[in-house]
């Protein structure tokens, strides 16, 4: 599944997931992925909606909506990643890329709320989003990510959080955990690549 979505994030075509499998060789998948691309009923642009206060929204987001009401503590709907990086880091560098991706893709600013008994979604023109920074051991990382993956309020952005971990250490090359969670019901397979 990770291959697909790496496939379209580079190619900007989609080839179907049973291909994958069917044609292992990289040059048969080269010649797909080519082939793909010249398909005229093959999209490589999304049109955009037109502007509105409010959007209809999917069935499966519907559902999420109304289960989250039931499991309020829940956080089984939630897509934590965290990423490994070694050696120098430069936090405003993370701070304008986070900002830039939620200013691009407008599901990271999303809510969700229900108006006269159906529920719908709004895009919001902005969001600033802080990014949470703190040191640790190593030893300590279970604990900061039981405390970070926390259930999400629908009806409020940021439906994302991010956080920076430093790992103390000693050692030559600094080494930090870099954090994401965001809630399903704004991000599927391929959302969840934006930020990795």
């Amino acid at each position: 599944n990770m291959l697909v979505v790496k496939i379209e994030q580079c190619f900007q075509v989609r080839i179907p997931f049973a291909e994958v499998f069917q044609k292992p060789d990289i040059r048969q998948l080269a010649l797909i992925i080519k082939d793909t691309g010249k398909c005229m009923h093959c999209s490589r642009f999304i049109e955009p909606y037109e502007e509105k206060e409010y959007y209809q929204v999917s069935a499966a987001q519907n559902r999420m909506f109304l289960a989250s009401r039931f499991k309020i503590e829940d956080t089984s709907d939630n897509t934590p990643q965290m990423i490994m990086i070694e050696g120098e880091f430069d936090k405003l560098c993370l701070e304008r890329a986070v900002a830039g991706v939620i200013r691009r893709h407008e599901v990271l600013r999303t809510s969700f709320e229900m108006i006269d008994d159906k529920l719908v979604q709004k895009i919001h023109k902005e969001l600033e989003i802080k990014i949470s920074y703190q040191e640790a051991e190593e030893c300590e990382l279970e604990e900061i990510v039981k405390q970070f993956i926390r259930p999400f309020n629908l009806e409020k952005i940021p439906l994302l959080r991010v956080n920076l971990v430093i790992l103390r250490e000693n050692r030559d090359i600094p080494r930090y955990i870099l954090m994401f969670d965001m809630h399903h019901i704004i991000c599927d397979g391929l959302s969840l690549g934006l930020f990795t």
